[in-house]
Formats: structure tokens, sequence, C-alpha cells
């Protein structure tokens, strides 16, 4: 997302000067590993922290509510379904898509044991 300084914006060792175009990037999202442990590991079940997928303050996502709904019903059936699901190959982790835009799976193999 393209944004512009309304002043002098300092963030660490950059200053970008009023003016100037500040591109943020949601694939950086919920990346922080002083807010998220272990940001690279896919846990289904990690425990809750400030989640900035959807947005936020004016700019919060209009669907939000109906797209977590939506996710938890799929995959709490998808669980409910297949207990035993698992990662097909956990040393392989999932495949991500290179986006300077979003983070998304492009690839999660499992195995639906019995």
């Amino acid at each position: 997302m393209r944004r512009f300084a309304l002043e002098d914006l300092a963030y660490g060792p950059v200053t970008s000067p009023k003016g100037a175009t500040v591109l943020l990037s949601l694939a950086a999202t919920n990346r922080d590993p002083s807010v998220v442990d272990d940001p690279d590991v896919f846990r289904l079940r990690r425990p809750s922290a400030p989640h900035l997928g959807l947005g936020h303050g004016p700019h919060h996502c209009l669907g939000a509510a109906l797209a977590i709904l939506k996710t938890d019903v799929a995959v709490g059936e998808l669980l409910r379904r297949h207990p035993r699901l698992t990662l097909a190959e956990p040393s392989d982790g999932p495949a991500w898509r290179r986006s300077f835009r979003s983070r998304s799976l492009s690839t999660l193999r499992v195995t639906l044991q019995g």
C-alpha cells in the first residue's frame, strides 16, 4: 500500500521526509519476532497475538468477522472429520508464495490418516 508522509517520519534509523512515498507491506503483517514467537513456523493453534492481517481502526476490513467465521468453521470441520491430519513432510514445511503484497501458502501437503 502506498502512503505519503504528512510530516517528517522517523522509524528506527530511517527518516522519511514530509511528502515522501512510504510503502507498507502486508506480507510483513504479524511477522515481528518481538510480538509473535517463531513467525516463520506455521501453527494452526498459535496463541493469540495482536492481529493486523485484516487491518486496524478505520481501515479494518468490513468482511473480517465473516472471513474469521468461515475460516473457523472450515478448519474446525476439516479437523473434526480428519482428527489425525498431519503435514505430509514436516521437514519440508509449507511452501509460501513470493510476494511483496501479501503472505500466503502456495502448497501445504497433508496426509489424511484413517
